[in-house]
């Protein structure tokens, strides 16, 4: 068993983030809203992984992202183990696009609406 190490990545601009509507069935969290965010590649630091996560799902430009929490997923019926960085940016630029139309689609989403929002899991 390897554990795999992610970051997501939550940019912050007018009271709202960004959150990713997952499409793909197959996906536990499949119709949830995630951050945007994935896999950490070789030689790439953490801040780097958020900055290119974020253009590569959602076509904008972070920068100075903050670290703000640590999640550690482990699934016990396939011995996958997960962990998980987040973290923030408030240096938002750009337009939000689709990159990635069959996977996910970005959109805004207002920070009041979250703890009462059904499509973002209890975990985030």
């Amino acid at each position: 068993m390897s554990i795999r190490v992610r970051v997501a990545c939550i940019s912050v601009k007018e009271n709202k983030i960004v959150l990713m509507k997952k499409l793909i069935r197959s996906y536990f969290n499949f119709n949830q809203l995630t951050p945007p965010g994935g896999g950490v590649e070789l030689h790439e630091t953490l801040e780097q992984a958020c900055i290119r996560e974020m253009h590569e799902e959602t076509g904008l430009i972070v920068s100075d992202p903050k670290l703000r929490g640590i999640i550690s997923y482990i699934n016990h019926t396939n011995e996958g183990h997960a962990v998980t960085l987040f973290y923030v940016s408030t240096r938002v630029e750009g337009e939000l696009i689709t990159m990635e139309p069959e996977k996910h689609i970005p959109e805004w989403v207002d920070l009041s609406t979250l703890a009462t929002n059904e499509r973002v899991p209890d975990y985030y």
